[in-house]
């Protein structure tokens, strides 16, 4: 079983919705769309009073001022007060459910109606379809989470919902037969979200029998953390060493220099070969692009094309201290756009910002990002992309990368394997 008990320990103060503080990216977004659902003829700054999001729904509470300095929003001599519930859609856009505006003699004067800390529904887990953005991020972490060989498993849903901070899936694995595990192809597991999802518990069984049935919305990020707490072994003979850890960094540390340096002898020294299933995208453009795996004489002759395709792990930082390694977030935008304030466009993926009175319509864009964990006996590194947090473009385009996985083989750090994803 795969456990994480400092993430677990990370999630439990967020059982009740969390007020989004001035920094979060998060808050940020939320404020643009509404400006844009507002649709006030000028541009309009808000002053919140509330701004809390649990999983998918959020409460909006703020009054508005106007940027050229004819002071509050006001309509008919009334001062108006936004007040709204707001739902996230599939596509990630946030819309008012319920309204609730009210109108003021002065912003002072300003009440919200509510919280959504009022309604215990909220924390609830909310079902996941086909075409929700969080499926294939959810379902990319069970598939790290599998504790068996194959290198792309596919699994047939039973159960698949979320509260926003936290998950939970049931399920079969299709195609699995192996003498260790024969049988062994029903899986349940408890996610958590922390930068991305990450399975807190796995459960692998004989028969499918999920430990959640009935409606999802029964389900609460309590009943999660409990369970989850329950699963996690107080001790896990797996787990790796403080001093351990610390060695294994140290010698990623001369990987990442190495790669730098494009030292191949270095590279082809500490990778485990074959490198199965990875030639179509390493090798991508060449002869062999077709080849099932990559072997030592593929490495020797496309050594440097290899090197480029492992070139962002040297972005990553490495913590001694805190053993662990530091994420990574490349931004496409440059500081000018960046410094830009952008509005949702009608269409998917589409966004706009102001030039005077002009709008200038821009596409969402993806980042270069990059992150680590140590998982039972190895060290798990994803490179690849991930939404821009101003701009965000479409999950189809940037959720994608790969899984490096690094071992220790008679105490020298190797690569062992590499997944694909997205």
């Amino acid at each position: 079983m795969k456990s994480y008990v400092a993430l677990l320990l990370l999630l439990s103060p967020y059982v009740q919705a969390q007020t989004l503080v001035a920094s979060d990216p998060l808050r940020r977004i939320i404020l643009d769309q509404m400006r844009a659902n507002i649709a006030y003829p000028t541009d309009i700054q808000f002053v919140v009073k509330q701004l809390s999001v649990s999983g998918s729904q959020a409460y909006f509470c703020a009054t508005a001022r106007t940027n050229d300095g004819s002071g509050s929003v006001k309509i008919n001599g009334k001062t108006v007060v936004y007040d709204r519930k707001l739902q996230q859609s599939a596509e990630g856009f946030w819309t008012t459910v319920s309204n609730f505006d009210s109108y003021v003699d002065s912003p002072a004067q300003a009440q919200c109606h509510s919280t959504i800390l009022d309604e215990p529904a909220a924390s609830g887990c909310q079902n996941v379809g086909l075409y929700d953005e969080e499926r294939k991020p959810l379902l990319d972490a069970v598939r790290r989470s599998y504790p068996g060989n194959m290198a792309q498993p596919r699994f047939v849903v039973s159960h698949l919902c979320t509260t926003g901070k936290m998950a939970y899936f049931c399920g079969r694995l299709e195609g699995e037969e192996s003498p260790e595990r024969q049988g062994m192809n029903y899986y349940d597991v408890i996610l958590a979200k922390h930068d991305r999802w990450q399975a807190l518990s796995v459960e692998s069984k004989a028969v499918e029998k999920c430990n959640f049935s009935g409606p999802a919305s029964a389900i609460t990020e309590q009943n999660l953390l409990d369970a989850a707490s329950e699963l996690i072994p107080s001790q896990d003979s797996q787990q790796l060493s403080d001093g351990v850890k610390v060695e294994m960094l140290k010698q990623f540390q001369l990987f990442q220099q190495a790669v730098k340096k494009g030292d191949m002898g270095y590279l082809k020294a500490h990778i485990v070969f074959p490198l199965e299933n990875v030639a179509d995208t390493l090798l991508a453009g060449t002869k062999d692009e077709h080849q099932q795996s990559i072997t030592p004489a593929l490495f020797d002759q496309y050594a440097p094309q290899i090197r480029d395709g492992l070139k962002e792990l040297s972005l990553l930082g490495v913590d001694l201290t805190k053993k662990r390694l530091i994420d990574y977030r490349v931004s496409s935008l440059t500081p000018e756009q960046q410094a830009r304030k952008y509005f949702p466009a009608e269409e998917d993926g589409q966004y706009y910002y102001y030039q005077g009175e002009k709008q200038v319509p821009v596409e969402g864009t993806c980042d270069s990002t990059g992150s680590g964990e140590f998982a039972d006996d190895a060290l798990d590194v994803f490179i690849g992309t991930d939404a821009n947090l101003l701009i965000p473009g479409l999950s189809e385009v940037c959720d994608g990368g790969m899984h490096v996985r690094f071992t220790l083989q008679h105490g020298t750090l190797m690569l062992s394997r590499i997944d694909f994803v997205g």
